[in-house]
């Protein structure tokens, strides 16, 4: 409907009556309150500007605790400058995505290398690998890591570019350094953000040397302005902070600072003309004037109706974020604050929830390590579900079994033993990824000493043979893997299946504890816990007691590489008849008890000897064959056979093994120490320390234990009474019965008997 006359004049009589007073008060606060507004005014720019100045500082705080991080990622270490970068594509790879990603992390950041002195090469994540031929490069690149400091600012090629040494230590010469080069046009739009449109902002070092470029650079008003801001800086004529400054009859507000970050201390200075700041008062003079004659009386009379409800939700909203923040209400619209804080919260969500999906491996990780070492017993299978879920895997109607293996042959193939973490960890990646094909959840462990584990969730459709199969064949693809790409031997062993996640401890703990039983001999292995039992074979073996007889001998004897020799050949003896792991190291085990015998017989304090080492411990820890044999050579055999050379003389030693060989032909005649004292020329005391110190056992006790061998021998071969053995071995009848029932628990005549019923 048409508006009559009547709402006409009406509406003209209250705007001219509503807005009278609105003019009068606006042209009072033009003329009275200017001043009071242009300073607060004035105020609210410089907070403004401390604002900006404060988020750039916080860019360069991010950007040097970035750095700083560089030096410290264990990934950039030395050993970069033995890479073939062209022949280890993956690892060249690997590189140019961390570089990537480096840059990726902050915006200031135009681009990343990484420089290696001893390989003399400069990897970009724009231009890749580059080889520094140049001399001048050279000399370029070899300066910079000459300074004491480990994070600085140089220019690099006219590009201002951080150097973070590696390593960050300052007592260790720096094998290489990152580059990070600063985007110059994002770091002249952040310095601009300083000034308004109207207004000149830059940067500079302490030296007068400008780092940013001015917006307004092709003006020459601006550059003059700039240049004399610049000289009233370095002159120390103006002080530091806000202050007015006239230039060409204008006066700008000027605020100067000085920012410290990473090694050095820029100077910024930023200046808006005061009739720009003090426009709005002008402005908003006037919007009174002129609101107050065209719509005031429609804002007073319409909105003070309607504006409570319609502001309502608003209201709400506001108090809502209000509650939230702590703050008050913002002076700016109300709109935009509550569209700039929804987009904040959604932000802040996103993140969270990105952080959350990045941290579920690593908190599933740590639950199934716990879970796996009975830290929760006390959960149910459905708690442990419930957990998992929580972790996004699904576990029910489902099949859990593990793969246990085991790395061995590094320090004889083509990888050193060095690289043990760097083995395992490829192996882990090469595991996780085959396997990840074949389940529908794994998760991968990494035992940390040559050992990897991984639990595979399968679905319950098919059987366990189907199961048992596709482990299998799984097995197989890994040790064809990991043997082609790292030449290394593999043996991996099969677990039950379980349908409950209960017993995934003990089935882990039971394929683990089946890696002993793997036969030594042999390069690659599958063995399955459901098909392995200990053979009954194993039980009669046949133990190496005559070559464990000939290695004590050579250590009496001071002979290292024969004693060497002879452990050699037990090994091999052990690894042919007993053949699994736990049983050669069963084996090993008690020839170092036997040489700790040998070495308290000799005289020689083991404990003092060894230094109060574990060996037995040590030992243990030691799974592989040309392991074991060079740890006797070093930690056992070396040590004595050293220590036996300095107690005696290599003279005695001759003589003793030249009276063992008489020994053996003369045992069954009338013979004593004194007899080979004369013979040899030596005194019956040396005569009898070194016989001790070399044979392990006196005199007496060695032909004693010569005659009772041969009277054993008579006593299963022969039908000769006791009493004519007894002085065929120079003993008389009642003593012969005496020390052969000391020496074996039983008579002579016990002796035959009980061996005779066996035989």
């Amino acid at each position: 409907m048409r508006k009559g006359s009547f709402y006409w004049k009406n509406l003209i009589v209250v705007l001219i009556a509503a807005c009278l007073p609105a003019v009068l008060i606006g042209v009072s606060i033009y003329s009275v309150g200017t001043d009071r507004i242009i300073k607060e005014l004035n105020n609210a720019h410089q907070t403004q500007l401390e604002q900006t100045i404060q988020r750039f500082d916080e860019y360069l705080t991010q950007l040097e605790l970035f750095s700083a991080q560089l030096a410290f990622n264990p990934d950039f270490n030395e050993s970069l400058n033995g890479i073939n970068f062209a022949q280890q594509f993956e690892k060249t790879r690997d590189l140019y995505k961390s570089l990537q990603l480096m840059k990726q992390s902050n915006p200031l950041i135009e681009s990343i290398s990484l420089y290696l002195e001893n390989a003399e090469k400069v990897i970009s994540d724009l231009n890749g690998v580059n080889p520094v031929i140049d001399g001048s490069e050279k000399e370029l690149y070899h300066a910079l890591l000459a300074g004491k400091q480990s994070i600085y600012v140089t220019d690099i090629k006219q590009k201002k570019a951080i150097v973070v040494k590696l390593p960050i230590e300052t007592n260790v010469q720096p094998f290489g350094a990152f580059l990070v080069f600063l985007d110059k046009k994002v770091l002249d739009r952040l310095v601009n953000s300083f000034a308004s449109d109207a207004g000149i902002a830059f940067m500079m070092e302490m030296d007068g040397t400008l780092i940013t470029t001015d917006k307004h650079a092709e003006d020459p008003r601006h550059m003059a302005l700039k240049e004399a801001l610049k000289q009233a800086v370095l002159t120390n004529q103006i002080p530091a902070g806000t202050f007015v400054h006239k230039f060409n009859s204008l006066n700008y507000s000027v605020s100067q600072g000085e920012i410290s970050r990473l090694g050095s201390k820029w100077i910024y200075v930023s200046a808006t003309p005061i009739t720009q700041i003090t426009q709005p008062v002008t402005a908003m003079s006037k919007a009174i004037i002129l609101v107050s004659l065209l719509g005031l009386v429609i804002a007073l009379a319409i909105s003070w109706i309607t504006s409570n409800r319609l502001y309502h939700p608003i209201q709400r909203l506001l108090n809502l974020f209000h509650q939230t923040k702590g703050a008050g209400v913002p002076s700016s619209s109300e709109i935009a604050y509550i569209e700039a804080e929804w987009k904040q919260q959604l932000t802040e969500r996103h993140a969270l929830e990105t952080r959350i999906q990045q941290s579920l491996p690593y908190l599933r990780e740590g639950f199934l390590q716990q879970f796996f070492q009975g830290r929760f017993v006390h959960l149910t299978e459905q708690d442990v579900a419930e957990r998992l879920q929580q972790f996004e895997w699904n576990i029910h109607d489902k099949r859990f079994a593990f793969l246990v293996v085991k790395l061995h042959g590094l320090a004889s193939g083509k990888v050193s033993g060095k690289d043990e973490q760097l083995v395992a960890f490829a192996s882990t990646n090469i595991i996780d990824e085959l396997c990840s094909s074949r389940a529908q959840h794994v998760h991968v462990f990494n035992f940390q000493d040559l050992h990897v584990g991984a639990m595979l969730v399968m679905s319950k459709d098919m059987t366990q043979e189907d199961h048992k199969k596709i482990l299998l064949q799984l097995s197989k693809d890994i040790v064809s893997t990991i043997g082609s790409l790292l030449w290394l031997k593999v043996t991996i062993v099969i677990s039950r299946t379980s349908e409950s996640v209960l017993h995934t401890p003990e089935m882990l703990e039971e394929a683990r504890r089946t890696l002993r039983y793997r036969n030594m001999t042999e390069e690659h292995q599958l063995l399955d816990v459901q098909d392995f039992f200990i053979s009954e074979e194993n039980s009669s073996a046949t133990f190496p007691f005559e070559l464990e007889r000939e290695i004590i001998h050579d250590l009496r004897m001071g002979l290292e590489e024969k004693a060497v020799l002879h452990v050699r050949e037990f090994m091999t003896v052990l690894q042919h008849h007993l053949g699994t792991e736990l049983r050669v190291q069963e084996g090993m085990l008690k020839l170092l008890g036997s040489i700790y015998d040998a070495v308290w017989k000799s005289g020689i304090n083991p404990h003092h000897l060894y230094k109060d080492a574990q060996l037995f411990e040590m030992l243990l820890q030691i799974r592989e064959t040309h392991e074991m044999i060079e740890w006797f050579q070093i930690k056992v055999i070396r040590p004595y056979v050293n220590a036996l050379s300095r107690s005696y003389n290599t003279a005695m030693k001759e003589v003793v093994e030249k009276i063992e060989i008489d020994l053996r032909e003369e045992f069954l005649s009338n013979i004593s120490l004194e007899q080979y004292a004369d013979r040899y020329g030596v005194s019956v005391f040396k005569l009898s320390r070194g016989f001790k110190q070399v044979m392990g056992e006196n005199f007496i006790d060695y032909v004693t234990r010569l005659r009772l061998c041969k009277c054993m021998e008579l006593l299963l071969a022969t039908d000769l009474k006791v009493n004519e053995i007894a002085y065929i071995v120079q003993y008389n009848p009642p003593y012969f019965v005496r020390v052969f029932k000391k020496h074996t628990g039983m008579t002579p005549g016990q002796y035959r008997e009980m061996h005779k019923k066996n035989m």
